[in-house]
């Protein structure tokens, strides 16, 4: 019994891409499951040189740790 060579290079890539796809699926699941965990800090971008940076949300002029500025907190 003999197995064509076109059968046989189909089997060679579709293999491949049939388990990067699986693992592509897999994780894509696994992404998706996690939760977001609400946290007590807000994301700051100084207004002076632009550093992001976290501070508290009770805190009204939160202090860049790069530049030293206050900065507003952001509405909401």
């Amino acid at each position: 019994m003999s197995v064509p060579l076109p059968l046989l290079i189909a089997v060679y890539v579709m293999v491949p891409l049939v388990c990067v796809l699986a693992f592509w699926l897999f994780d894509e699941l696994r992404v998706r499951r996690r939760h977001f965990i609400p946290t007590t800090h807000l994301a700051i971008v100084c207004e002076i040189c632009l550093h992001q940076f976290m501070a508290d949300k009770d805190e009204p002029l939160p202090k860049c740790p790069q530049c030293g500025s206050r900065n507003r907190r952001p509405l909401g």
